[in-house]
C-alpha cells in the first residue's frame, strides 16, 4: 500500500523558516547575552541562542517534539493497480468475441449452446460464426442480429459484403460468408422479429440461396413459407443485393438510397430488416427495419434475427 500524509508539509516549512531565521541572527549576534528571536511566522516559540552563535539544542528538540504532537496528518490508502500477470491463467474479463471452443466445429449443428464458434463453413474456409442452439432445436448460423440501434446498416457494398459489427452486439455477417453456406445446397432460412410489445413474429423458408459476387449475391430462391406471420419476400427471389453505392435493383429510383438499407431490392421491398432503427411507430414510409405483413410500412421492430440452417 502507498501511505502518504498532507498537510504536514506547509507546517514543516513553517519550521525551516524559523531555523533559517534563526541560523543568520545567531551570526550577525556578538554579545554574550542570549536573544529571542522575532519576526519569524510563528515569533511565539521562543527560540533561543547561546552566547556562542549556535542553537540551544535542548530547546530545539523541545520545540519539534510539541510541534510535531500537534501536526494535523491525513493518511490516504490508495488501493493498489489490478493488473494480470501475463503467465496468469485468470482473466479480468472475459472476451465476448471469444469462441466456445477451441475446436473447429463442422456445423453448428455440433454446438451444444448459443455462442460464437469456429465453423467449417466450406472445404477451404473456416469462420468465426454465432451458433444459435436454441431456436427450434439448434444448428443455426446467425446472419443478422439487431436489437437496439447502435450499430448502423446504411453501408456501403463492400461493408455489406466483408460484413460489419460485432458478432456479441449487432452485426450483418458478411455477402461473402452467406454465399459460402448455401453454395453447396438450398437451405432452411428464419426470419425471426419482435414488435416493442415483445410479439414475436417468425417466417421460415425451406430453400434458400443466395448466388455468388459474380451475381451481386443475388436471391436465387426462397422455397416455401412457414411460421406465424404472412411473406414479405418471396417477391423479391431473383433480385441482386443493393447498397446505397451499387444499384442493383429493379427500381427506376434508387431502393436502397430511398430506403436506407442494404438489400434485395426490386421494386422496391415489402420487407426491409436493414432498414433504419427507428423504436416504434414512425410517420417514415417503409425507411425502417420493417416487415410489412408483420407490423406494416409505418413500424420500426425491435429486434431481428436472421439465421441460416447449417
Amino acid at each position: 500500500m502507498l501511505w502518504s500524509t498532507m498537510r504536514m508539509e506547509m507546517r514543516l516549512n513553517q519550521l525551516k523558516t524559523e531555523l533559517e531565521l534563526l541560523t543568520k541572527s545567531s551570526t550577525a549576534s556578538t554579545g554574550s547575552s542570549s536573544e529571542t528571536i522575532a519576526g519569524s511566522p510563528s515569533s511565539s516559540t521562543g527560540v533561543t541562542t547561546s552566547s556562542s552563535g549556535t542553537t540551544n539544542s535542548c530547546s530545539l528538540e523541545k520545540l519539534l517534539q510539541d510541534q510535531f504532537k500537534n501536526v494535523p496528518i491525513e493518511i490516504k490508502i490508495n488501493q493498489p493497480n489490478k493488473q494480470t500477470s501475463i503467465n496468469s491463467t485468470v482473466a479480468t474479463s472475459e472476451d465476448p468475441e471469444a469462441p466456445l471452443s477451441d475446436g473447429e466445429l463442422s456445423s453448428c449443428s455440433e454446438a451444444n449452446k448459443t455462442g460464437i464458434y469456429r465453423v467449417k463453413i466450406n472445404v477451404n474456409t473456416t469462420e468465426r460464426v454465432l451458433c444459435d442452439a436454441e431456436f427450434e432445436k439448434g444448428g443455426w448460423v446467425v446472419i443478422q442480429h439487431r436489437f437496439n440501434g447502435s450499430v448502423d446498416f446504411y453501408r456501403k457494398w463492400t461493408e455489406y459484403e466483408n460484413g460489419f459489427g460485432k458478432l456479441s452486439g449487432e452485426f450483418w455477417l458478411g455477402n461473402e460468408k452467406i454465399t459460402k453456406l448455401t453454395a453447396e445446397k438450398p437451405r432452411e432460412i428464419a426470419f425471426v422479429m419482435e414488435d416493442f410489445d415483445d410479439v414475436k413474429a417468425i417466417a421460415k423458408y425451406n430453400a434458400f440461396q443466395m448466388g455468388s459476387k459474380l451475381e451481386k449475391y443475388s436471391l436465387k430462391s426462397l422455397g416455401s413459407i412457414s411460421g406465424n406471420v404472412g411473406d414479405s419476400l418471396s417477391r423479391n427471389v431473383g433480385s441482386k443485393f443493393s447498397t446505397h453505392d451499387m444499384d442493383n435493383d429493379k427500381s427506376s429510383s434508387h431502393c436502397a438510397q430511398l430506403y436506407r438499407g442494404g438489400w434485395w431490392y426490386d421494386d422496391c421491398h415489402l420487407a426491409n430488416l436493414n432498414g433504419k432503427y427507428l423504436k416504434g411507430s414512425t410517420s417514415e414510409y417503409a425507411t425502417s427495419m420493417c416487415w410489412s405483413s408483420f407490423k406494416g410500412f409505418h413500424y420500426s421492430l425491435k429486434t431481428s434475427r436472421i439465421m441460416v440452417r447449417f
